[in-house]
């Protein structure tokens, strides 16, 4: 995207040529790549965006110079223990444990000694003391990432239950040493110890495999308690000592739902005979008066262990018991006898008290953290949302740095689509639906959907036809991860389960009604593989069917077990990224066309992603594990621009993105500068360049050694791999003592001219090279370009590029495929090519169509052709009646379309294959397609005594008049030599432009008796026959006026009679004519 300064042009030579080899896709030694077109501003930091998160898991009370305080380790990078006064409910203290983050086990041995494990960083084991008030690691447990559970026993040993391996260890604080007791179960890969109890001697390890393991601390001795039970769900989420008797252990399905739970007697070795349903824990602790206290249906019941019997107190509590313990405070009346305490996810505390039948939530009192940023999505041109991880999440507004929290679980997949963002949300397997343009609250994100049929990780989506396709991993324990469909219009969800059989959907792309998606062997935590590698498979959306699968072969890359991230390029290829590898596969053949290792060795996690973003300029940016890259889709040039946890490329074309270090701050980079892709220069014919003409090894037309062969180092022409055609040159060099070099017949070239040699190299192993070599006219070497390749791109064809200036005194050149000495390599080579810089300016001919008539003008829209000889590009640009911005197009001919009425200047500029433009050009063009205005002027009725004028104005604001319509009188007359009744004239005007109006005016004659009078005065001089005749007339108006028709002609009849009369003595004839005609009309 060009977004401000600077345009970079791509064409800049200079006489040396600097040997740079990205991906061995071609050397632009005095020209610039694609990427070097790119600039990238420094990280800038922006904001914390989860930032005062807390999110508490687990706590536990105790005691600090006697009085009851709170132990709880809000999440974060470092994590904070956090010490709360519970008698005057104020925090004494928050203190980091870094490098751990979270923690979901403590405990307070018997001494009043806490102790945590935590995660991050590995899991480690800390204890805190009440009195020193620090807290110290005391153990690290190697191989071990996740210590879910801890407990003591009567002298003050730590248990501690762990994840992946599934182990029980014991820490001494005494003699400081830690035991392993080893994997409680063993059977697969990885295993959890979710739970974990202390009675009797005895380790109780709940799993997430439905066993109970009691482990016997003195012999080791492993025995699953839990054989005989019969249950819904597999993880033994929770499990606690009652009474150092009993034990209370609850199933779920791993992420922690209501579930099943199941009370086990020590003594008698014994389950009871009763199950406690949609139990919520997270814990339990001793009874009170024989009766457990435990969450339910977000209620508080009991469950009287005498008589078996389950009831409720009247007492709700919204959420689960994180951390249970009895505490009495004896100052406080408020809080009669014993009250359970827990802490909250907020960093809350809350107290139960069983007397007063009271639930007391106290406000947070543990401070916020920057909250590890668990997704960074843009969903908007000035909005980000970032995701937490097991904490909130955040609206991150970019123009003024501020950040709206918003509650939701961690959401491992956001994608936008308008207004609405869709995110998937672990553990439940939720689809949520996020408005922007409303607030964020309680109903903002709304849930959708649970996905259900074990899927709980919602890992990407992407869109087509107007639906959602999400990729998902199973949960835990289990394989078969799905493509999910979500139809938005109408709410319909499908999962569509082992897509790929016992395999995992990391992502999708969409293309032409089909979705690529890729996969994992891996499935939930806990599970083990059943398959040996990660496929690719094509599903058609129409018909909700799987077409194939097929594994990925890129060179280098053995048997990946997953595979990363999809994307449809601005190439059509579908683009992908394993390990430190990117490749792209044509959708239709669905073989790796283009492929290279980005990256030396990196780690991988569990469920690896490689985020992939396409710029609007067609540059793929992808995240290798936290190796921020940018790659030339063309060349697969790359650049590793920074070391980060998340990214994305904002929808402003700027790059953001988290530190790697904690993962909590948001930075930004500033993309800048324009692609200007090279234009190509003038073709110099090369002989037999594509190796398609008639020959043999020992005669190619155009080609010969430059060394001798032997039966390890040799060339041949092939037929096994072509580019086009099909032939090929192979050159096979075994040895690193020996060449092997293939030189074209001598080019003619020009002294100190530009020019670019090229070639298509398909190398099968080793590092072959290519030359291209200058002579003077004794066929003398002047200077020689090479570049040698290296097996980044091995098993497909690239394009090898040379470039820089002839000598002055060359006046020839050659191709040479070559392996130099100390290399080796199986390679072929197809469709040499040598194109020279065009240092002639074109000439440009510009004609306008339709042709303008003999005036210069059009009456319709024209099109200005301009085309030119070894035209590349034009630029062009209008000014006048119509404006066009300056533009430039790819072409060797152009055409400005011209539609404004008025003049039209248009400028253009013919630019040659090497960027040398030729002086502008102008050209006017003329439009008119408005017809002329004519105007009339006159009355539209006369009465006979009148004289009639006539007139007409007429103008052209364009083009102008061709003549003069209106230069006379249209009408000028007595009214009385007109036939009474309508009269019309007309007038026909046209422009220059060809436009015509005809006009016309109509005009009435009107016969009056005062018209009529009006004449008789005129024309009688005697007064006394004009005042006769006048006479007449008005009593002839008279009974007109009484409707006495008689009367009325009578009257009229006397004034003819008398008319007549008079002709030819006291009026003349002709007036005496026209008065009797007169007279008929009235």
């Amino acid at each position: 995207m060009h977004k401000k300064k600077t345009r970079i042009l791509s064409i800049i030579f200079s006489l040396s040529l600097i040997l740079s080899l990205w991906g061995g896709a071609g050397v632009f030694a005095a020209g610039e790549s694609r990427l070097s077109q790119k600039t990238f501003g420094s990280p800038e930091e922006l904001l914390i965006p989860n930032n005062y998160t807390v999110a508490v898991f687990n706590g536990a009370t105790g005691k600090e110079e006697g009085r009851n305080v709170l132990y709880a380790t809000s999440k974060g990078k470092p994590g904070h223990l956090n010490v709360i006064d519970l008698e005057d409910y104020k925090l004494l203290r928050s203190i980091p444990i870094g490098p751990s983050e979270s923690s979901w086990a403590h405990t307070v041995a018997p001494d009043g000694t806490l102790f945590l494990a935590a995660d991050g960083g590995g899991a480690r084991l800390w204890s805190y003391s009440p009195v020193t008030h620090t807290p110290v690691q005391v153990a690290q447990f190697d191989g071990q990432s996740v210590p879910n559970s801890i407990t003591t026993d009567e002298q003050g040993r730590v248990y501690v239950g762990t994840y992946p391996g599934g182990k029980v260890y014991q820490y001494d604080p005494v003699s400081k040493q830690t035991k392993d007791y080893g994997r409680v179960i063993g059977l697969q890969a990885q295993e959890y110890v979710r739970s974990i109890a202390y009675q009797g001697g005895n380790v109780y390890a709940g799993t997430a495999h439905r066993q109970i393991v009691k482990v016997n601390l003195a012999t080791g001795e492993k025995t699953d308690i839990a054989a005989s039970l019969t249950v819904k769900e597999d993880t033994v989420y929770d499990l606690d000592t009652i009474d150092d008797r009993y034990l209370f252990a609850r199933y779920t399905d791993g992420s922690g739902i209501p579930g099943e739970a199941f009370i086990y007697d020590t003594q008698t070795e014994t389950w009871l005979d009763v199950v406690l349903d949609n139990v919520t824990g997270l814990h339990a602790t001793d009874s009170l008066n024989g009766k457990i206290y435990y969450m339910s249906d977000k209620k508080v019941k009991t469950f009287d262990l005498a008589t078996q019997q389950v009831e409720l107190t009247g007492m709700e509590y919204a959420t689960g018991l994180r951390g249970a313990d009895w505490v009495e405070f004896p100052n406080n009346p408020e809080l009669p006898g014993k009250t359970l305490v827990t802490v909250r996810y907020d960093g809350g505390v809350t107290l139960i008290n069983i007397e007063t039948k009271q639930v007391i939530l106290k406000p947070p009192v543990i401070p916020g953290l920057p909250g590890v940023v668990n997704r960074v999505t843009s969903v908007s041109p000035t909005q980000i949302i970032t995701t937490g991880s097991q904490a909130r999440s955040s609206l991150v507004n970019l123009t003024d740095r501020t950040a709206k929290p918003f509650s939701i679980g961690q959401a491992d997949s956001v994608y936008p689509i308008g207004n609405k963002v869709y995110m998937g949300v672990y553990p439940e397997g939720g689809l949520y639906e996020f408005d922007l343009n409303a607030e964020p609250g309680d109903s903002n994100p709304k849930r959708l959907a649970i996905l259900g049929d074990d899927q709980e990780r919602l890992v990407n989506m992407t869109e087509g036809q107007g639906k959602l396709f999400i990729s998902t991993i199973s949960g835990y324990g289990t394989l078969g991860g799905s493509l999910t469909v979500y139809d938005p219009a109408t709410g319909e969800i499908k999962v569509h389960r082992n897509v790929v059989q016992n395999q995992s959907v990391l992502s999708t792309a969409y293309l032409n009604g089909k979705i690529f998606g890729s996969t994992t062997i891996r499935g939930g935590l806990g599970s083990t593989p059943t398959e040996e590698e990660a496929r690719i498979f094509v599903w058609d959306v129409n018909k909700e069917e799987k077409i194939t699968d097929f594994p990925l072969r890129v060179p280098g890359l053995d048997k990946p077990i997953f595979i990363g991230d999809l994307s449809v390029g601005p190439d059509g290829l579908i683009w992908g990224a394993a390990y430190e590898y990117i490749f792209a596969i044509d959708p239709n053949t669905y073989s790796v066309v283009k492929s290279k290792k980005v990256h030396t060795k990196l780690s991988f996690s569990q469920w690896a992603h490689h985020p992939l973003r396409w710029s609007e300029d067609g540059l793929l940016y992808v995240l290798f594990n936290n190796k921020l890259t940018v790659i030339d889709p063309v060349t697969l040039e790359s650049r590793t621009l920074a070391d980060t946890s998340r990214f994305d490329l904002g929808m402003d074309g700027d790059l953001y993105l988290t530190d790697q270090a904690t993962n909590t701050i948001l930075y930004r980079i500033d993309v800048d500068g324009e692609i200007v892709e090279e234009p190509p220069g003038v073709p110099v014919p090369v002989s037999n360049a594509g190796f398609e003409e008639n020959g043999t090894t020992a005669s190619i037309p155009g080609w010969k050694p430059l060394f001798a062969t032997g039966a390890d180092y040799f060339y041949e022409l092939s037929s096994e791999k072509s580019l086009t055609g099909a032939k090929s040159l192979k050159v096979t060099d075994k040895l690193r003592t020996a060449s092997v070099a293939v030189i074209s017949d001598k080019v003619a070239v020009t002294g100190g001219e530009e020019y670019q040699a090229n070639v298509n190299v398909y190398i099968e192993s080793g590092q072959p090279g290519f030359m291209f070599r200058f002579f003077d006219k004794n066929n003398a070497t002047l200077s020689t370009l090479e570049i040698h390749l290296d097996e980044s791109r091995l098993a497909q064809w690239q394009k090898v590029s040379l470039k820089g200036k002839a000598p002055a005194n060359a006046v020839s050149a050659s191709l040479i495929a070559v392996t130099s000495r100390y290399n080796i390599s199986v390679a072929y080579y197809d469709d040499f090519s040598i194109s020279m810089k065009d240092t002639v300016p074109p000439v440009s001919s510009a004609t306008i169509e339709p042709a303008p008539n003999e005036f210069g003008w059009l009456r319709q829209d024209a099109v200005v052709n301009v085309s030119a000889d070894r035209a590349y590009s034009y630029t062009y640009s209008a000014e006048g009646a119509q404006t066009i911005a300056k533009t430039t197009v790819k072409n060797g001919a152009v055409q400005i379309p011209i539609t404004a009425e008025g003049v039209t200047k248009a400028t253009y500029s013919a630019s040659n294959a090497s960027g040398i433009s030729e002086a502008p050009g102008t050209i006017e063009v003329r439009i008119d397609k408005t017809r002329p205005v004519v105007q009339f002027t006159g009355n539209q009725s006369y009465t006979v005594e009148q004289a009639v004028y006539i007139g007409c104005t007429a103008s052209d604001a364009l083009s102008g008049l061709n003549g003069a319509p209106c230069s006379g009188q249209l009408a000028a007359q007595p009214a009385y030599t007109l036939e009474p009744g309508s009269h019309e004239v007309s007038v026909t005007a046209e422009d220059k432009a060809g436009n015509v109006t005809t006009a016309s005016f109509t005009f009435q004659v009107n016969v009056t008796y005062e018209g009529v009078d009006a004449l008789i005065q005129q024309w009688v001089q005697d007064q006394g026959v004009a005042g006769a005749l006048s006479t007449k007339l008005k009593n002839a108006q008279e009974a007109d006026q009484r409707g006495s028709a008689n009367a009325k002609q009578g009257q009229l009849g006397a004034f003819v009679n008398q008319l007549e009369a008079l002709s030819g003595k006291k009026l003349t004839a002709e007036h005496a004519q026209i008065l009797i005609k007169l007279a008929g009309y009235l």
